[in-house]
């Protein structure tokens, strides 16, 4: 079993210095106005950076990593050079199409590359002008759907192209609601989708007004179909009465109980009437027609079928607020109701509700108790693992490690214990209570769990104004970071040592950032060192992403966790750019990666170009060593 939680992670962007004020050349007559980069000499810096990049992106021999690298360098160039931006974005996705494969066995891994790289793209160039991105969206070459993709896309699913732009729009949403429904209304040509449908529904939980809008534009799209699509009935008719559930072919969509319910205007309301009815009046007609020779049967009778359960669904509604309409729905309910009995088939019904289990094996009494009486041993220790789990999914960590400290089997007995205490420690550092946390955090059997535990736990000793503890504490882990193996997740974690630093001890700050560049460069070079560059997990001290292993008898035989990365190499560089710029660039030019080196540069100069108009902060000490 597995059990995800994504989160995606993107660069911050602040820096710049104020303007000197513009020098008269003589009296009456006005200076000539001087471009930002001259008013700002490290913006003008970051400029001339920037544009050696583009050159030396081109000359990265990957294309995978071209790719990359040109795309960031595009985002970073647009505020100063908007055209040759829009060359490079363009240049850069049409490179993706170079690693298309030959061969079967490689095609399927290609397939999955290009389309990471896309998404990459596609998101950087989204923020800069949806209709761009609407363009290159549309520049993939076309693939005929396969049958499977055609099954799929009856009962929901969108086109290539409508997801793409339906997954930046969901993207954009959390930033910039104008930006996202200008994607998205790029996406409607496709249909509608379960995508537009959630979109729809997270518009409206931020923009009602924009989100009814967006709604009768898709109505429109879904009208002009002959005949109108089943499932586009069902997503107009799910924004316009919001029902607790709606299904098809043995699909179905809950609402989440908790879900809110929002206002629907009358005239919306029977707009999605009118267009129900005739849709469903339209598929009758055309069931209703004798079927071709070379007509499959059991595509039609699947037909019959849907087309009953909507019509069961829609019509109590549609009986109270329109009664003449409802006319018509009835005769066509009872006709398929004829058509599906003649074929032998069952009329259809609401999808059963999965009952919970109230199985021994899935209370946490129950099972401490099963796992006491059965001793010690594999079962017994399965059984408290399962019970600890349990209590770590509730967040529920103190007892989850009473459970987990009665495993007998070592190693069984770690698996569960070290996530329960990254977990706690997260957790006491958000309630302010860091000292615990370093407590619990003394219990960790990996070491860069507790070098990321420290570094969070100093950052919390510092918004206290506990300087003497942030710098004891800051340094303890750093000195721990400096005896462990050289590893990507280390070089992040050293990062967040940095960063906790930051400007409140300048010279310590560098030297973190100093030894996570040198851990970085003994990684091997087989490793995809792209991971260090943004944190994981949402930046914050918790499991986020886990699988188990179940055994027959109720109990547990493993668990998995994955734990974030708290910094990115991108951020942190970005950030202590402020205080030296120069030192910050050259300790990215140190990194070996090529590839690397070239985006955290392009970061850096992005933070001069993009960045708040007040001046650097000064850096200073606020605790010595």
């Amino acid at each position: 079993m597995k059990r995800e939680l994504l989160a995606l992670a993107t660069l911050t962007l602040a820096l710049a210095t104020p303007a000197p004020a513009l020098a008269q050349k003589g009296a009456g007559q006005k200076a000539k106005p001087k471009t930002a980069e001259a008013q700002d000499p490290l913006r003008q810096q970051a400029v001339s950076m920037l544009n050696g990049l583009v050159n030396e992106a081109a000359d990265v021999t990957d294309t995978f990593d071209r790719v990359v690298v040109q795309t960031e360098v595009a985002d970073a160039l647009w505020p100063v050079d908007e055209a040759r931006a829009r060359e490079l974005f363009a240049a850069s996705f049409r490179e993706i199409e170079k690693l298309a494969a030959d061969s079967e066995p490689e095609r399927s891994q290609a397939a999955r590359r290009m389309q990471t790289l896309r998404q990459r793209v596609l998101s950087r160039v989204s923020k800069r002008d949806p209709k761009l991105a609407n363009t290159l969206v549309r520049s993939v070459p076309a693939v005929p759907p396969t049958a499977e993709q055609r099954w799929q896309q009856m009962y929901g699913a969108s086109t290539p192209q409508g997801e793409a732009l339906l997954g930046l729009a969901t993207q954009a949403l959390r930033t910039d609601i104008k930006q996202a429904v200008a994607l998205a209304r790029y996406a409607l040509p496709e249909g509608l989708s379960q995508s537009l449908r959630l979109f729809l529904l997270r518009l409206r939980a931020k923009d009602q007004a924009a989100a009814d809008a967006l709604f009768e534009e898709a109505l429109g799209v879904a009208q002009a179909a002959r005949p109108g699509r089943l499932f586009d009935v069902l997503v107009v008719w799910d924004y316009a009465y919001q029902p607790p559930l709606f299904y098809l072919g043995g699909v179905s969509w809950p609402r989440g109980k908790e879900e809110p319910r929002f206002p629907v205007k009358d005239a919306l309301r029977q707009k999605a009437i009118a267009f129900a009815v005739r849709a469903l009046g339209e598929n009758a007609l055309q069931l209703s027609e004798a079927a071709p020779p070379e007509a499959d049967a059991n595509e039609r009778r699947a037909q019959l079928s849907n087309l009953y359960s909507v019509i069961q669904q829609l019509l109590p509604t549609i009986e109270a607020a329109a009664p003449d309409s409802a006319n018509s729905l009835r005769a066509q309910l009872s006709g398929l109701e004829q058509d599906l009995r003649t074929a032998g088939q069952k009329l259809p019904g609401p999808p059963q509700a999965e009952e919970e289990s109230d199985a021994a094996g899935d209370d946490v009494e129950a099972l401490l108790a099963r796992a006491f009486k059965a001793g010690q041993g594999e079962a017994g220790d399965g059984l408290y693992m399962k019970a600890a789990f349990k209590l770590f999914e509730r967040k529920q960590y103190e007892r989850a490690a009473e459970a987990a400290s009665k495993i007998g089997d070592p190693a069984r007995r770690a698996m569960i214990e070290e996530p329960v205490n990254f977990n706690r420690a997260g957790e006491l550092i958000v309630k302010g209570d860091p000292e615990e946390a370093l407590r619990v955090a003394a219990r960790l059997k990996t070491p860069l769990l507790r070098v990321n535990v420290m570094a969070k736990a100093g950052a919390a000793y510092l918004e206290k104004k506990d300087y003497s503890r942030w710098a004891t504490v800051l340094g303890e882990a750093q000195t721990l970071a400096d005896k462990i193996d050289p590893s990507i997740d280390l070089g992040a974690a050293t990062l967040g040592i940095a960063s906790a630093f930051g400007e409140h001890d300048a010279l310590r700050a560098f030297e973190a950032l100093t030894l996570s560049v040198q851990i970085i460069n003994k990684v091997p070079a087989d490793v995809r060192l792209w991971n260090v560059l943004s944190p994981l997990g949402g930046g914050q001290l918790s499991v986020y992403n886990y699988e188990w292993k179940d055994a027959g008898d109720g109990g547990m035989t493993s668990f998995k966790a994955a734990y974030p990365r708290p910094a990115g190499l991108a951020d942190v560089m970005s950030q202590l750019s402020r205080l030296d710029f120069d030192r910050t660039v050259s300790l990215a030019r140190q990194l070996k990666a090529k590839n690397l080196s070239l985006v955290v540069q392009t970061s850096i100069a992005r933070k001069a170009i993009e960045g708040p108009p007040d001046a650097a902060p000064q850096a200073k000490r606020v605790a010595s060593r």
